[in-house]
């Protein structure tokens, strides 16, 4: 005859590894999930701004970079910024032309 608390043990004991592993795989999850959303917060910040700013600097204090490489990442921040400010006057100018391009009646 079969003794069915040992039976209700023993299978019990034999799910415990398969719930652990479970509760683990899903802890993992989350914090990938949650890594993500963090990265994916920061740049968007980084794209906003004084609030950017506020990030970066953030970032950067807690690199604690040597002066010479906060000195280096200031100039090529400082040269992306003017890189950028140059493409979008670019963008601005040709959108206008093809504005009147499409205003008018030329080919």
């Amino acid at each position: 005859m079969i003794n069915w608390n040992l039976a209700v043990v023993t299978g019990a004991l034999m799910l415990l590894p398969l719930n652990s592993y479970a509760a683990r795989s899903y802890q993992e999850t989350n914090n990938n999930i949650q890594e993500q959303n963090n990265m994916r917060h920061f740049a968007q910040g980084i794209k906003h701004g004084k609030r950017g700013d506020r990030m970066m600097e953030k970032l950067l204090q807690q690199l604690d970079l040597t002066p010479e490489q906060s000195q280096q990442i200031d100039t090529i921040r400082q040269q992306s910024k003017n890189a950028s400010q140059d493409l979008r006057e670019q963008m601005k100018a040709q959108h206008q032309e093809m504005k009147a391009l499409l205003a008018s009646d030329e080919d």
